[in-house]
């Protein structure tokens, strides 16, 4: 093998190594929210959190969500993103033996959850912002509190 041959195989692996190193950090960028998360270390986000979980364990009478449930809810929150008034949540809400898990928006007193099925990517998209939407609709269990 000539010089010019080895430099040339050198060349081709090194390009190979570099395309596969760009793959990899890819796939590993895919990993990573599309949106910046609240920080759940700063006080006002933990505080905004159990509000929003205090009012959905409240509702035993369906007023606020389409699903009551019967007796003592316990709620868990995680913050998505709070726009003035409005509360961009993904929620876990269970009682007794029975709860629901799901992202929804809290504006004041009003709740506005996805719909069910083929409905759900779509109602995603017209409840969240464009972001939220995207990374909610690729891998919501992801952004379960």
């Amino acid at each position: 093998m000539t010089n010019w041959s080895r430099l040339a195989v050198v060349i081709s692996s090194r390009r190979l190594s570099v395309l596969l190193l760009c793959g990899l950090l890819s796939a590993c960028a895919l990993g990573k929210p599309s949106f910046s998360l609240p920080d759940r270390s700063d006080v006002t986000v933990r505080q905004e959190e159990a509000r929003v979980a205090a009012v959905l364990a409240a509702d035993t009478s369906g007023k606020l969500l389409s699903q009551p449930l019967q007796g003592p809810a316990k709620c868990e929150v995680r913050l998505l993103r709070k726009v003035s008034s409005t509360d961009f949540v993904y929620a876990e809400c269970t009682a007794g033996d029975e709860g629901f898990a799901f992202p929804l928006k809290l504006d004041g007193r009003t709740v506005t959850s996805p719909d069910d099925g083929s409905y759900y990517a779509s109602s995603i998209s017209r409840i969240f912002p464009s972001d939220i939407a995207a990374a909610l609709n690729a891998d919501a269990e992801r952004y379960r509190p």
